[in-house]
């Protein structure tokens, strides 16, 4: 999807994470819509039983990777 927008095929609803660099650089621009789509929140689950040391080190590492996202991001490129 994003390679269809940045080619000009045309629009495209997709996540600003994805797109932050392509907003940046100006390959991409949001459009003033109506109505906005909503926020959608960024969900992990992971089972607890039985207990996976390779799965706690991936949910830090993404939960680390979110966090790094939100601070070096711009606010004009992150969601209301």
């Amino acid at each position: 999807m994003v390679d269809l927008a940045r080619s000009g095929f045309g629009t495209a609803l997709l996540p600003l994470a994805v797109i932050q660099r392509d907003l940046q650089q100006g390959a991409l621009m949001l459009l003033d819509v109506d109505p906005r789509p909503i926020p959608l929140p960024l969900v992990a689950s992971l089972r607890l039983e039985p207990v996976s040391p390779l799965a706690e080190v991936l949910v830090r590492m993404a939960q680390a990777a979110c966090d790094q996202f939100v601070v070096n991001s711009q606010e004009n490129v992150l969601a209301p």
